[in-house]
């Protein structure tokens, strides 16, 4: 299949507006008048879309005319009858061997036909988008043009092809493009699958801006292909952003107004790169919140465009349709859709990274993304009541527990202790609940302030120091360790997890996605401590591939505590535990030779416990073996030995091991 994304579901009706590779295949031939004629060395099979400047068409190679065309018309009836009975495949190998490169038997296209006539300002958009597509170059997530006819140049992967004859439609400008559909409803993502499509999206413009395009007309209109993969399309009123007129007049307007930026309604000149970035807010707007539009642009085009150019226009919020929208990422749209250009994002780098912020679960506030003049005339509008009512309430409070509190309010200290606690107390209670793994980064810097303060202050505030105590103890016995390096959905996360966990060691390591290679790759040889986990119990599960040399160890926190291992040696696979006085109790493995540059997949599960232990790796299961291995006050303490070349898929410790373990 050509093209970087395969034909997928279709709608019953044509979509709206744009000049898109999307919609239908039922249309009649009245409707798409070069359904069924042969273009180039494409035949037109059937309409997909239709613009201002053109139609769009599914097309397949057409291997009986390519084979055809060299042979005079008297005698090219009967080689078609003849070719008409062979299969496609060998049709395909032989137009192959006839132009010198390979055609696909099964490969689809789209093939936008220009319709405006020639010397007008639409065949020159026609042209020009076909120049944009050629200067952007190929871009995973914009639909590439493999060729166009209309202008002095072909280009790309069938230009050697491309000069061949061209039949009765030798004059029509055309382009040739990946076939791509859109197969999602816009108006129900997900607040995460908008935020995906959205910044996929950014990254394509964010190419397209560095090549000197700016798009101008983006809509969900123009973005294509499925959740996961995007594609932008429709460059046809792109602009050259160094060129302050190109195929647009002074005072021209050309866009679609639900997405245009004010400067776009206003001035041509002035619109550059940020006029996408408003553009691409409104269309996560639109995404993240089912379909809604921040403004009520009505249908009189002049009516319009003067609320769009107008600051006095308030739009509405996110939350407006959604009440629990997440505030952070109504902060980055609010930004992107700033009605001053200098208040928006200066460039689509700086709108990813918040993206990005915002799906690693890093908290966004309101200062410097929406401008307070903004935020209060927001809040004034949508609620006056509150806005005025607000300020003699909070005074009425403010002088009732001043009178009340004082003394306990200007005690800074006692107060930051007290927020402290009650915010590791609940964090204690999620981790023993298991809808948390351990504190957050956010808590942890809270753990440490309360360290110190109850290190400095525990005689002035015993009870405090007495709640600190008991909460470290019951973090430190619940907590887990949850990390999944195989893939990108959990890779922030599980970074960040691993990087609290890490007592002692160096970061030595990078991150790959790459097929095949997924994993955290160990640059160095590098020995890892970790925090203590449960009390008297702990389980790890390690899914690694290592060397010789590789060595997980646990011992409780207290001197002279049994030592669990497992070790990668050139004789194979052991788990052992040896006593305090450094004798072997209890050794088991999967001998064998293993040479000191062979990779070893190693999947190992350990449970350690004070009476006994058991260990499953490489599906091989030793069972329980009753041994003292762990005290029951005992901490674990869990530490790696990571050869150079190590690759991590996951880490996890928990402090009791899976309940089919525990039952059996």
């Amino acid at each position: 299949m050509a093209g970087k994304k395969a034909a997928g579901n279709t709608p019953e009706t044509p979509p709206k507006g744009g000049d898109v590779f999307a919609g239908s295949s039922s249309f009649s031939f009245d409707d798409y008048p070069m359904v069924g004629e042969t273009i180039g060395i494409w035949r037109l099979l059937n309409g997909l879309g239709r613009g201002g400047m053109g139609e769009v068409y599914e097309a397949e190679y057409d291997f009986i005319h390519v084979l055809t065309m060299n042979y005079a018309p008297q005698d090219r009836l009967a080689i078609v009858k003849e070719l008409e009975g062979l299969e496609r495949s060998e049709l395909a190998r032989m137009a192959s061997d006839m132009l010198g490169t390979t055609l696909s038997d099964d490969g689809r296209f789209a093939i936008k036909v220009c319709t405006a006539r020639k010397e007008t300002a639409g065949y020159r958009r026609f042209l020009h988008e076909a120049d944009w597509a050629k200067r952007l170059g190929s871009h995973p997530y914009i639909v590439s043009v493999h060729a166009m006819h209309g202008s002095d140049s072909s280009v790309d992967e069938q230009s050697q092809n491309f000069q061949i004859e061209r039949g009765k439609h030798r004059d029509v400008a055309f382009m040739v493009m990946d076939l791509a559909r859109r197969d999602y409803d816009h108006t129900s993502t997900s607040v995460t699958e908008a935020v995906h499509i959205v910044r996929c999206i950014a990254t394509a413009l964010d190419h397209a801006h560095s090549c000197g395009v700016v798009h101008r007309d983006l809509k969900p209109e123009n973005i294509l292909g499925d959740k996961n993969h995007p594609l932008l399309t429709d460059f046809g009123i792109a602009k050259e952003v160094d060129h302050s007129h190109g195929l647009t007049r002074t005072g021209q307007i050309i866009g679609t107004l639900d997405y245009m930026s004010p400067e776009q309604a206003t001035d041509a000149k002035r619109v550059d790169y940020r006029s996408d970035v408003y553009s691409l807010g409104i269309v996560l707007f639109e995404f993240a919140t089912k379909g809604g539009l921040p403004y009520y642009h009505l249908s009189e085009r002049e009516v319009a465009l003067a609320a769009i150019r107008t600051e006095k226009e308030e739009s509405r919020w996110p939350r407006d349709f959604l009440p629990n929208f997440p505030r952070g990422l109504e902060y980055i749209i609010l930004k992107a859709i700033a009605h001053r250009q200098e208040e928006r994002y200066q460039g689509m780098s700086q709108f990813i990274s918040d993206l990005d912020k915002f799906s690693r679960g890093e908290r966004l506030f309101f200062w410097k993304r929406v401008h307070p003049r903004r935020f209060f005339s927001y809040f004034r509008n949508a609620h006056p009541k509150v806005m005025w009512g607000l300020p003699a309430t909070v005074l009425a409070i403010v002088l009732v527990l001043g009178l009340t509190f004082v003394p306990s309010m200007l005690d800074k200290t006692r107060k930051r202790i007290d927020t402290n606690i009650a915010k590791l107390e609940r964090a204690a209670k999620d981790i023993r609940d298991g809808r948390q793994g351990q504190l957050t980064t956010d808590q942890q810097k809270a753990l440490q302030v309360l360290k110190r303060d109850v290190a400095a202050y525990a005689e002035d505030y015993p009870v405090a120091a007495q709640r600190y105590y008991g909460l470290h103890t019951d973090i430190k016995q619940h907590r887990r360790l949850r990390t999944d390096f195989s893939s990108m959905e959990r890779y922030s996360q599980s970074l960040e997890e691993l990087q609290y966990a890490i007592t002692r060691g160096d970061r030595n390591w990078v991150m790959s996605l790459e097929p095949g290679k997924q994993g955290l790759h160990i640059t160095a040889d590098t020995e890892w401590t970790l925090k203590g986990y449960g009390r008297g119990s702990v389980y790890c599960w390690l899914r690694v591939r290592t060397k010789p040399g590789f060595q997980l160890r646990i011992v409780g926190d207290k001197e002279r505590s049994p030592v669990t291992s497992c070790q990668v040696s050139e004789k194979g696979i052991h788990v052992s535990v040896q006593n305090e006085s450094g004798d072997i109790l209890l050794q088991d493995g999967q001998s064998g030779r293993i040479t000191p540059e062979r990779m070893v997949p190693l999947d190992i599960g350990l449970l350690v416990r004070e009476g006994d232990i058991r260990a499953k790796w490489n599906r091989k299961d030793t069972g329980r073996r009753s041994i003292q291995a762990l005290r029951e006050s005992d901490s674990a303490q869990v530490s790696l030995f990571l050869p150079k070349g190590t690759v991590i898929e996951v880490i996890e410790i928990w402090p009791h091991g899976p309940s089919k373990w525990l039952k059996d």
